[in-house]
């Protein structure tokens, strides 16, 4: 799966098959996975703060 997806390369060496990361494509989906958790904070911090009681950030309620 690693390998299919070019994270990893592999070669084998006897009865082993020997792998290495390939940084590039490892930094990219790092960089992906972070946008992916920033986004989900969002998504939990906007369920969070009605469940507490907060009111979410934004302009002042019109009397």
């Amino acid at each position: 799966m690693l390998g299919r997806s070019g994270l990893v390369t592999g070669h084998r060496a006897g009865r082993e098959t020997r792998y290495a990361v390939v940084p590039a494509r490892l930094g990219a989906t790092a960089r992906w996975l972070d946008r992916l958790a920033a986004d989900w904070d969002h998504r939990l911090a906007a369920v969070t703060r009605p469940a507490e009681g907060e009111t979410p950030p934004g302009p002042p309620a019109s009397p």
